[in-house]
């Protein structure tokens, strides 16, 4: 699409950034799946067992396993993919839904050792958190500033984009694209908001801040939580490997950069097999950047370029008044049907 509105050379270049932001995408959800896994699981810090061994390296093995796995999901092609993420689906649906019951029922406790103070439904605990107050997270860290927390929180809302980035196994893809989409857009809009609402009504700010796993210590049944935040990690890194596979299979089909060339056949399922290699070769070398919030800064920066030019792309051809993908809906029941 940014090739046909703003000439090859250009979009193929901006194609480029996509690939980047998306990959880098699928990087920050390989190490953050390693976050709830020791939290809950780890030798030092589990707080259900104690099995998995800690440290960077460590840190670095638990991501490369889930990376590889993935890629050989992605290998079998979008088929495997889409079975499997139907099935992981179904565990966030569960997790969500239980987070969003616990905020219902659970009752007003404190617990000093892990700095919870939950003092259910209360005008008093919104008040107090409606306003920013951007203080470090931690002892010899500077203050958090709208920027830092733009560059950790931005990654979650991209991957609205993952059906457009698939569209070549799409079997409507016009159809199912703007659809999808849109549709995606909302929920995920709706829910994170009365999450954040819900959060901020029951949960003190200081217990917001000092302690990462407040959903999962306040929610009636715990570990729903963790299997949740696994299992999206699990898809959102199956997802980054396979679609910034296609866009890197897309740019090499537009022979703009010949070192692309290989990487725009197919294997006989038309999967882009060696695209999916290389993603999975860079992913890898991209877990020595650091943790989750030193990968998410360059997620936002990557995937904030791409959807601007997205943007342009789109202004470009209602300028030119030219037959183009963008959807038009007349009426509401069109959207929908």
């Amino acid at each position: 699409m940014l090739s046909r509105s703003l000439g090859p050379e250009f979009g193929g270049s901006i194609g480029l950034m996509f690939y980047a932001g998306t990959l880098l995408s699928g990087v920050l959800n390989a190490v953050a799946f390693v976050e709830p896994l020791l939290s809950n699981f780890g030798w030092a810090d589990g707080d259900i067992t104690h099995t998995f061994p800690e440290g960077e390296r460590w840190h670095i093995l638990y991501s490369s396993v889930l990376l590889a796995f993935c890629t050989v999901v992605c290998l079998t092609g979008a088929r495997v993919f889409a079975k499997a993420s139907t099935v992981l689906s179904t565990f966030i649906i569960a997790s969500t839904a239980m987070i969003l019951v616990s905020f219902a029922l659970q009752r007003p406790f404190v617990n000093e050792e892990k700095a919870i103070h939950y003092t259910s439904w209360s005008l008093a605990t919104f008040q107090e958190n409606f306003w920013p107050d951007l203080a470090p997270i931690a002892e010899g860290r500077p203050s958090e500033t709208f920027g830092t927390v733009l560059g950790v929180l931005f990654p979650a809302c991209i991957g609205v984009m993952a059906g457009a980035s698939m569209s070549s196994a799409l079997r409507k893809p016009s159809k199912s694209i703007p659809k999808g989409t849109l549709w995606a857009v909302v929920i995920t809009f709706v829910l994170y908001l009365t999450i954040i609402v819900c959060l901020g009504s029951t949960t003190r700010r200081t217990t917001l801040r000092d302690n990462f796993n407040v959903l999962q210590e306040i929610n009636i049944l715990p570990i729903i939580v963790p299997i949740g935040a696994i299992t999206t990690s699990v898809t959102s890194t199956l997802s980054g490997v396979l679609s910034s596979a296609s866009i890197l299979q897309a740019i090499a089909k537009d022979d703009l950069f010949a070192c692309l060339r290989p990487f725009k056949r197919v294997s006989r399922s038309d999967n882009p097999t060696r695209a999916i290699v290389i993603t999975y070769v860079i992913s890898q070398l991209a877990f020595f950047m650091g943790d989750t919030n030193a990968v998410a800064p360059y997620t936002t920066m990557f995937n904030l370029i791409m959807f601007g030019f997205v943007n342009l792309a789109c202004l470009v051809l209602k300028l030119a008044a030219s037959v183009n993908f963008r959807p038009t809906f007349h009426y509401f029941k069109a959207w929908t049907a």
